[in-house]
């Protein structure tokens, strides 16, 4: 994963000062083009979409795991924060029944329905953001404003952002 990659050795260029990095991947997306789908041979049953599907959460969850080993590795852990977030629910070639990509809600990507924009947030940062579970209701533009605090930049948010502060909830 070429833009993991490239994450990793960012990291290590600007490890011994502040950073902010952004990791936008794009899997799963459709088309699903991987060609290793091994992980799910013994799942005959399975189309080979959802094998493909399948496939590129696995790939995804593995380039993650060497970026967050990166951090733990170079001692940065406890002191970076990582946000994880999906911009969407499933979308429509996804295998919702198979995999329970939409975790039962209705609607999928394009849709207003839960299944469309209620998406996994994870923040973590060991020994400052404890392990739990909120249902507290949070958007994309609530990133900026909750960002620039953090990085004690508040005043250069714009006035008319729509998010707000959200760190008290980490």
């Amino acid at each position: 994963e070429i833009s993991t990659d490239d994450a990793i050795a960012f990291i290590h260029r600007n490890k011994d000062q502040r950073f902010f990095l952004f990791l936008g991947y794009d899997a799963p997306h459709e088309p699903y083009n991987i060609d290793d789908t091994s992980w799910y041979d013994e799942h005959g049953e399975w189309s080979m979409n959802t094998k493909r599907y399948a496939a590129l959460v696995t790939h995804m969850d593995y380039h993650i795991g060497r970026l967050l080993g990166t951090l733990d590795a170079l001692g940065l852990k406890e002191n970076t924060l990582v946000v994880f977030a999906s911009d969407n629910g499933a979308a429509v070639m996804a295998p919702i029944e198979v995999l329970n990509c939409g975790a039962g809600l209705k609607g999928r990507k394009g849709q207003l329905y839960e299944g469309g924009i209620r998406v996994p947030l994870i923040v973590n940062q060991p020994g400052r953001v404890p392990a739990r579970q909120i249902q507290n209701l949070v958007y994309f533009p609530d990133f900026m404003p909750t960002l620039a605090r953090l990085a004690s930049s508040s005043e250069a948010v714009p006035d008319d952002n729509d998010g707000m502060d959200i760190s008290p909830l980490f």
